[in-house]
């Protein structure tokens, strides 16, 4: 694991080859989305889009259709 820029850890999981959804859990217990390339650094562009939808119902869903979009 390592710690996230927005106050929480992420769990790396092995995906070769491909983005990928990652969930970040925060200090305080909630979870947020966002979208890694292969080696594990965040997709800015789709960062930056997912973050207006933090801590809605949404994000999750976003997150996911936004990285099959990408791939």
């Amino acid at each position: 694991m390592f710690w996230s820029r927005y106050g929480g850890q992420v769990a790396r999981h092995v995906v070769v080859g491909d983005l990928r959804v990652q969930q970040i859990e925060r200090k305080d217990g909630r979870r947020s989305w966002t979208i890694v390339w292969p080696e594990g650094t965040v997709h800015t562009e789709a960062d930056r889009f997912l973050r207006l939808h933090d801590g809605s119902g949404t994000q999750r869903t976003y997150a996911y259709l936004l990285v099959d979009h990408l791939r």
